[in-house]
């Protein structure tokens, strides 16, 4: 059983860069679960242990109100010292944000693999100035905050966005340069991914997921006033296909799966 493992190894696993867990707070109870199993020799090792959370990734209410308050947390100067920095670090993302700079990208701020939170993402468009951008921010919805993400690959006006079970893909643009481009957003490791480029260069079009395919319909061309043509990417193989043509031009079209 987990809870019997010795230390050396409840320390090796916490220490392991590829866990995948749903949520940080889960692993912070484990090690009060594992410490508590029994306290008399196992509390000697909690601070060590404590260290190896990632506290920037608990929210702030948890730490404030659960983490901080436990008695092994509060008895012990390091571990608060540790969680107060947690509880800074979440304001200071905050302020980086609205100063447009980056935030701390070191692996312990870091989400870990499979952690789930409820993100509503915003992708590219148009600087003041009138430029393509590739920015990407991210509005942490239980956290009531918003994120710097990494930037995309592409400039992107016009585009396209789609979300699957497991990533969300982006394709095409206004800028000529990237208007046939398609990548994705890998939400378990933070980074985009280069996919199969669209068979054609367009912006403005019909993009959706059905059944785990991706289907793109219409839009525009930089020098072509519009498409009919509809195409069907499979992710597991990275291919696109065409398929029927639609009977007329779709030009700035939405399209929904219901």
């Amino acid at each position: 059983e987990f809870y019997t493992l010795p230390f050396h190894l409840i320390r090796d696993w916490l220490s392991d860069s590829e866990i995948t867990v749903d949520s940080e707070e889960i692993l912070f109870e484990v090690v009060l679960k594992w410490v508590q199993r029994d306290p008399d020799e196992r509390e000697k090792y909690f601070g060590e242990l404590f260290k190896l959370l990632r506290l920037s990734q608990i929210k702030p209410t948890y730490l404030t109100q659960h983490v901080k308050s436990e008695k092994l947390v509060s008895s012990n100067e390091a571990c608060l010292k540790l969680v107060l920095g947690a509880v800074e670090s979440h304001a200071l993302k905050g302020e980086n944000f609205h100063l447009g700079t980056q935030v701390n990208s070191s692996i312990s701020s870091q989400p870990r693999f499979g952690q789930n939170m409820d993100v509503i993402m915003v992708i590219g468009g148009v600087s003041e100035g009138g430029d393509y951008l590739s920015e990407c921010v991210g509005y942490f919805i239980d956290e009531d905050r918003w994120v710097n993400l990494p930037h995309t690959n592409n400039h992107l006006d016009g585009h396209a966005v789609v979300v699957t079970e497991s990533y969300l893909y982006v394709a095409g643009s206004m800028e000529p340069g990237f208007a046939k481009n398609m990548e994705r957003y890998n939400p378990g490791r933070n980074v985009w991914e280069q996919v199969s480029n669209l068979i054609t260069r367009k912006h403005s079009f019909g993009f959706t997921e059905v059944k785990g395919n991706l289907y793109s319909i219409g839009g525009h061309g930089n020098f072509i006033p519009g498409f009919k043509d509809v195409a069907v990417y499979n992710p597991d193989q990275d291919k696109w296909h065409n398929l029927e043509c639609a009977p007329k031009i779709l030009r700035d079209v939405k399209v929904i799966t219901i």
